[in-house]
């Protein structure tokens, strides 16, 4: 079952703590949501600049 949600735009994300440690560092850094939300939509609508 899909569940969407909309956080704030400066809703800070993060790696939850207790989900990395010295063996197991946190893969991606901290970012906003907003942040995330233009990177994705730059990255879905790239090809439309290459038909421009």
């Amino acid at each position: 079952m899909p569940f969407f949600v909309e956080p704030n735009f400066d809703t800070q994300i993060s790696a939850l703590e207790g989900c990395y440690s010295d063996e197991n560092p946190i893969r991606y850094p901290e970012i906003s949501a907003g942040e995330y939300l233009l990177s994705r939509f730059a990255a879905t609508y790239e090809y439309r600049e290459k038909f421009e």
